[in-house]
């Protein structure tokens, strides 16, 4: 195996190469006398989407579930990390922010097989829940993105969410737009939405 130490020559001698050199963060304090402002905070988001779960017969073979970021939560809440961040307030993402990158016809979709709690197919599953908890999960995303971008504001935002959103698409897969439990592309809404401001 090769080390970051070491390579190997054309010759295949072992050679030294100089220590990294890493251009060391900048401070807080450094960061505001830049005006990038935002001291040491962090703008914290949390939406678990709890009332999103599979039904009993699909629970098993579904990853996508509420544990994977309450879990997450509480061992950011015992190492004392959630205490030191401004938690914030997730909402609901606007048809207009999810538009900008999926068309109606997805977010229709999306909808009406959540209030008819479609059964699972492949890796996504509906609940009653599942079109509010992506569009918070969302917006969260979206505000978290936001926030680290506005002048002034804490330059740093952590949105731990779910459902996830990187494989819903745009155009669509077999049968739906959402897929691998996605509902709404919650990065690429939030990319979209810091072009916008």
């Amino acid at each position: 195996l090769e080390t970051p130490e070491s390579t190997v020559s054309p010759a295949g001698r072992a050679e030294s190469l100089p220590p990294p050199t890493a251009t060391p963060a900048p401070d807080d304090r450094a960061l505001a006398e830049q005006g990038g402002g935002g001291g040491g905070r962090v703008a914290f988001y949390y939406a678990a989407g709890v009332g999103h779960s599979p039904a009993p017969r699909d629970r098993r073979r579904m990853i996508e579930v509420a544990e994977r970021v309450t879990e997450a939560y509480d061992a950011l809440s015992a190492a004392g990390l959630v205490q030191r961040c401004e938690r914030q307030e997730a909402r609901l993402a606007s048809d207009e922010e999810l538009r900008r990158v999926h068309r109606q016809e997805h977010l229709e979709q999306v909808r009406r097989r959540s209030e008819e709690q479609r059964p699972a197919n492949g890796s996504v599953y509906y609940s009653s829940e599942a079109d509010t908890a992506a569009r918070l999960a969302c917006g969260a995303v979206v505000d978290a993105a936001l926030a680290a971008v506005a002048p002034g504001g804490p330059r740093r935002a952590l949105a731990l969410v779910r459902p996830p959103g990187h494989h819903a698409s745009r155009d669509g897969f077999e049968g739906g737009f959402a897929e691998g439990g996605c509902f709404y592309n919650s990065v690429a809404a939030a990319a979209a939405a810091a072009r916008a401001a």
